[in-house]
């Protein structure tokens, strides 16, 4: 597209695909070179620095898998000075939501890092599995997990009991060693009443332009992603009423062995206390 040089980096076997379809396009081969590494494995091969930076690095609630430490690798390496990234911003969002549905099914799970839950122990809640009250063997399902638990799922816009609260990430001058822990406080205030069963969060991408800008979002209310929304299930629901505020904070610190965060969620109805 009237670039004079593209270096395209791709630490999966998909590299191949893409020198093949740079073989086949009408892009001069001698203008794309590809590269089947990881971008951190780069240096020294870029040379000049670049003017722009293309990257989907997005993972679940945006930082899941920690691509974004790449990209900001990338930036740090071989963007020149005043060069251009996209995306070049996002956006994390998070909400109060009830969904008894939810609750039901996931209450009792055993769950990893910041992935899907995989183990359903409800399942020794059952009172009648073919004649069989199974409940008796509950108590000996190691304690249902954690306090929290996280559920990838679509999230209803319907469920969301309070306006979304959102962190902006500017990924042209955010630190990567401030990814590795970061702290979310909240204070959301009740727009109706209902039983909050835990946290949904979601991230938009933003492709600030000079005359525009573009807007990638995994809202519940816009067509569903395959980045889904991040739902962080308390084990107990808490009862809130309009008005009421719901007050905590999400830590997400950097796991390395699984790629992943470690996620910690904290909050508490202001009026009453309950948590």
């Amino acid at each position: 597209a009237g670039a004079a040089k593209v270096y395209s980096i791709e630490v999966s076997e998909m590299a191949e695909v893409e020198r093949a379809i740079a073989g086949t396009s009408h892009f001069p081969n001698a203008n794309i070179t590809v590269f089947h590494r990881a971008v951190e494995d780069m240096q020294g091969e870029v040379n000049p620095k670049v003017d722009v930076i293309v990257s989907e690095p997005f993972g679940e609630l945006l930082f899941h898998e920690r691509m974004i430490e790449s990209y900001l690798f990338a930036r740090d390496h071989f963007l020149k000075p005043g060069g251009k990234m996209f995306p070049n911003a996002g956006e994390l969002h998070l909400a109060p939501f009830s969904d008894a549905a939810m609750h039901a099914q996931y209450h009792y799970l055993t769950v990893g890092s910041m992935g899907l839950a995989d183990t359903e122990n409800s399942f020794w809640n059952n009172e009648s599995f073919y004649g069989i009250n199974l409940t008796g063997a509950a108590a000996f399902v190691p304690s249902a997990g954690p306090r929290h638990q996280v559920v990838l799922d679509a999230a209803d816009p319907d469920g969301l009991l309070a306006e979304a609260q959102t962190r902006h990430f500017d990924f042209e001058t955010v630190a990567m060693e401030s990814l590795r822990r970061i702290d979310i406080p909240f204070n959301f205030e009740a727009r109706t009443g209902g039983l909050v069963h835990g946290i949904v969060g979601w991230f938009d991408a933003l492709f600030v332009g000079t005359d525009t800008t573009v807007v990638l979002s995994t809202a519940p209310w816009c067509p569903l992603t395959h980045w889904w929304q991040v739902h962080f299930l308390m084990k107990e629901p808490l009862a809130v009423r309009a008005g009421d505020h719901i007050r905590g904070a999400l830590l997400m610190e950097a796991e390395d062995a699984h790629m992943s965060y470690r996620v910690r969620l904290e909050m508490a109805v202001a009026e009453t206390g309950a948590a």
